[in-house]
């Protein structure tokens, strides 16, 4: 197996002006999904209320917000070693999806969120008329002020019909809901050029990806947790898809305080966009941007 192709940020990705490529996409955006992945939602519950920390900045700056939560499965099974089949992963996913609900729930309480669970399924996707309904639905819990937390409705899916991971949900939740950011918290500050647990490889953290760069990146490394299906590779497939409908993506990591705020200050993530955004909306519009 070939080792992955490290990539080079050329001068033509790097902003002329003084504002962080991730504090100018979320300025942007009014419409944002912040994906968090097992790793992050699974470990201390003190994540959650850094999560709701962020949330609470973006709803005081009038964005509309909606979480994608894994970790049900994880937080069912725990405990339990090994795998299993079908059958048992959808009573842990039952589990879990009390523990994930009272974790987001005592966090966003504490801010003054009001959460709102919206469980989904694969057969949504195929549907257009069904995936309009919610997006009429985030629409209206944006519009009471509640913040939609999204999952797919683990305990009733069928293997081979589902989607093939949170991040993919994620993904057509954008598009469904014409957002222009998705921001993937992860247990990485990004995507690398090598594997970044690797002890003998100096890895380097690729900081800004469109879509010609995201064809020839094979690095990132998985999440380090291992406790969700994902991985990097997951989320770069699901920030491939976002950007073929003009939605921009950051991935960064969400295990430390605020983990938004940090990425928009430092720029410590990786930040996929298109320097011309072409957006295709369901119903055939087309808005091109330069951001």
């Amino acid at each position: 197996m070939m080792a992955p192709t490290a990539l080079i940020i050329e001068d033509d990705m790097v902003d002329s002006t003084q504002e962080p490529r991730p504090a100018r996409l979320v300025r942007l955006a009014d419409r944002i999904i912040i994906k968090v992945g097992s790793s992050v939602s699974t470990s201390h519950p003190d994540a959650w209320r850094q999560i709701a920390a962020d949330v609470a900045a973006l709803q005081a700056q009038r964005k509309r917000v909606a979480l994608v939560a894994s970790g049900a499965v994880a937080l069912g099974r725990e405990g339990r070693p090994g795998m299993a089949p079908p059958r048992v992963r959808r009573a842990w996913a039952s589990v879990g999806q009390m523990k994930l609900t009272a974790r987001v729930e005592r966090s966003f309480d504490a801010a003054g969120l009001r959460p709102a669970q919206v469980l989904v399924r694969h057969a949504d996707s195929l549907d257009e008329a069904s995936g309009a309904r919610i997006a009429h639905l985030l629409d209206d819990l944006g519009t009471d002020g509640s913040v939609p937390v999204v999952n797919e409705d683990d305990c009733n899916r069928l293997e081979g019909a589902c989607f093939a991971d949170n991040d993919q949900l994620a993904a057509w939740l954008g598009r469904i809901w014409r957002a222009q950011l998705i921001v993937f918290l992860t247990d990485v500050d990004g995507v690398y050029d090598r594997d970044p647990s690797s002890p003998d490889q100096a890895a380097q953290r690729i900081e800004c990806l469109d879509s010609v760069r995201l064809k020839d990146t094979a690095a990132g490394g998985p999440g380090a947790a291992g406790k969700g299906t994902g991985g990097m590779h997951s989320k770069i497939d699901a920030a491939r898809a976002a950007l073929g409908y003009g939605c921009s993506s950051i991935i960064t990591c969400g295990l430390r305080p605020s983990p938004l705020a940090h990425a928009q200050r430092t720029a410590a993530c990786t930040v996929v966009e298109e320097r011309t955004q072409q957006r295709s909306w369901p119903g055939g519009q087309l808005e091109v941007t330069h951001p």
